[in-house]
């Protein structure tokens, strides 16, 4: 994982780097490396939607408050968190409404705004 994010930052490949960066923090997590995690998507910034787009962006925010509550910082953690519901909920605003229920089901987006 380590080699493809590299890969993707020396292709300067933001979004595919960014996606690298969630992956492997979802794993620091999974294995209680909450310090490493929090620096691994620190390198993303918090402005970075333009670059990454909301979703995406969504998810970093997303991870970096499950990592923050996993050091213990709970007001980082529930701004960050949010933050989160706040992108989704653009997001999902930005949609037909059609398809906002489909989109709320995701698994992946369920997850974010529980």
């Amino acid at each position: 994982m380590r080699e493809s994010i590299d890969h993707a930052q020396r292709m300067r490949r933001v979004a595919l780097e960014a996606r690298g960066r969630v992956f492997l923090a979802r794993l620091y997590v999974g294995s209680r490396r909450f310090d490493e995690a929090v620096r691994l998507l620190e390198t993303i910034p918090p402005d970075a939607e333009q670059a990454i787009g909301r979703e995406q962006q969504a998810q970093v925010r997303y991870w970096r408050s499950v990592a923050l509550a996993g050091q213990g910082n709970t007001d980082g953690a529930r701004t960050e968190a949010d933050h989160t519901r706040q992108l989704l909920a653009d997001l999902a605003a930005s949609l037909p409404e059609a398809d906002r229920a489909r989109y709320a089901a995701r698994p992946d987006i369920r997850r974010m705004v529980e």
